[in-house]
């Protein structure tokens, strides 16, 4: 003990393997845990519209809601900018970024050019496992989307509320399962940035209603049958149609 003093490592706590960490290294784990932490949680909030676009962002406000510190608050707003949720407008601070029909039309067409090669890909080298994958995402959306259309006829705004996050969850694996077989992290990683913008216009722009529900249900039904018949030139034009209806709920 005496030797980690003299080269200035304190004491820390064992980590999951029961290893005495230092201090200094339990520190900078904490801090980064933090700071991730507080970068997800005001990222999951611009996504889900409880901050709205546009909206200026207080970092004494983000502070106490999050119960971090002010340099942690910047420093996800910093990340945030660089993914395009947040503008930084000088010394004025940071607002969420807006939503707008210009940048919606931009964000379908390169999502089209590049989720229709993710989805050839797919359906080239997807083996059994990722079949698989895409029949249990679509069933569990299927039942999540036949639940959200009972609650919508019954009015149960309760149970709308949490069901839709159920069906944003649900959604969002489904698409996910459908590329996962491309076979290329970068494609892959470009597509799941440009789902998180265009998921921020659907959750920000659409309002459940019963006849939408039926069109976005048998829009996912087309897809699916499309993909497991492995028929490429189908799937990606039926996926183009869906991104297409994202645009149009936009503009109503």
């Amino acid at each position: 003990m005496a030797d980690d003093v003299a080269f200035g490592i304190t004491s820390g706590r064992a980590d999951r393997n029961g290893i005495r960490l230092p201090g200094r290294i339990v520190a900078e784990v904490d801090a980064k845990t933090l700071s991730e932490r507080t970068y997800e949680q005001i990222r999951a909030d611009i996504q889900s519209g409880m901050l709205a676009p546009g909206s200026k962002l207080s970092t004494i406000a983000l502070k106490n809601k999050y119960g971090t510190s002010l340099s942690t608050v910047r420093e996800a707003l910093t990340q945030l900018a660089g993914n395009a949720l947040v503008t930084q407008e000088g010394r004025k601070g940071f607002r969420v970024a807006p939503v707008s029909q210009d940048d919606l039309q931009d964000l379908i067409f390169i999502r089209k050019l590049l989720e229709g090669a993710a989805i050839a890909r797919s359906i080239s080298f997807g083996g059994d496992a990722w079949e698989s994958a895409v029949v249990g995402a679509y069933h569990e959306l299927q039942h999540v989307e036949k639940r959200l259309a009972a609650a919508i006829a019954r009015d149960g705004e309760e149970e709308i509320s949490r069901l839709d996050s159920i069906w944003d969850e649900k959604n969002d694996q489904f698409h996910m399962a459908v590329v996962s077989a491309c076979e290329s992290p970068r494609l892959l990683q470009l597509y799941r940035d440009l789902y998180e913008h265009t998921a921020r216009y659907r959750r920000v722009t659409f309002k459940r209603a019963a006849p939408i529900l039926r069109t976005v249900d048998e829009e996912h039904k087309n897809i699916f049958e499309a993909v497991i018949a492995r028929n490429i030139e189908k799937a990606q034009a039926f996926s183009a149609e869906h991104l297409e209806g994202i645009l149009s709920y936009f503009t109503k």
